[in-house]
């Protein structure tokens, strides 16, 4: 009896029931195979086209770098170096700022050394407490040439004296900066090449002249500066 019911409600309802498991499966194959698929394609295609954009970015880039002068980056880094560098270096420091001493025609009477610090910009440096003698004009000679000098000085406060033969005793701190924090970075390749501007290529040409200076100071015997003592660090 109930084999008959079945079979008659089979009959009956079959034209539903059968486009009903169909439009069941196919919803089920296309909710889990088809849409999957659909997003997967269309990833696929936005990384295609990052992928062309990056491409043309790094042709654009790899032409840039075949016109950059190597040798030139090359010097221009040596240059911030020399008068920037790394570490502190305080013979070639101390030759450069004899050797300003003696073009200013001053006499050398002491120096001392204070180690390293960081002054309140951040920045590194130590200090030479240097005392000089000479005229109004050679102090004056003398802190124009340190501006001009093979390395970043920076004067703090002046004590002078005047003596009684017209010389002035001049007193007075001086910081020379370095930097060990000083890198060359890394050139990321989805950014473009930097370009020095017109302002750091004109500060470059005239680093440029004092390195010639700051070489012969590394290779002249500083012994021939006017020295108040044998030692001026004693």
């Amino acid at each position: 009896m109930e084999v008959e019911k079945i079979k008659e409600l089979y009959l009956r309802y079959k034209l539903i029931v059968w486009p009903f498991c169909v439009g069941l499966s196919s919803l089920a194959i296309l909710v889990l195979v088809v849409i999957p698929q659909l997003f997967a394609y269309l990833n696929i295609q936005n990384e295609i086209t990052e992928l062309e954009k990056r491409t043309s970015t790094l042709e654009v880039k790899a032409q840039n770098l075949q016109q950059v002068d190597d040798a030139a980056n090359r010097e221009n880094l040596q240059i911030a170096l020399t008068i920037l560098p790394r570490e502190a270096d305080v013979p070639q420091s101390m030759a450069v700022l004899q050797s300003v001493i003696g073009e200013s025609e001053l006499l050398l009477k002491n120096a001392a050394y204070v180690p390293s610090r960081i002054s309140e910009g951040g920045k590194s440096n130590f200090l030479f407490d240097v005392e000089i003698v000479g005229s109004v004009e050679s102090v004056k000679d003398f802190l124009a040439n340190l501006q001009e000098s093979p390395r970043v000085f920076q004067v703090g406060q002046i004590s002078a004296q005047f003596q009684r033969d017209g010389l002035m005793d001049v007193t007075l701190p001086i910081a020379v900066f370095y930097d060990p924090t000083m890198n060359v970075g890394n050139l990321s390749p989805d950014k473009p090449i930097p370009q020095l501007s017109d302002k750091e290529k004109a500060l470059l040409a005239k680093l440029t002249k004092l390195i010639p200076k700051a070489v012969s100071l590394s290779q002249t015997d500083t012994s021939s500066v006017p020295l108040g003592k044998n030692d001026p660090f004693e």
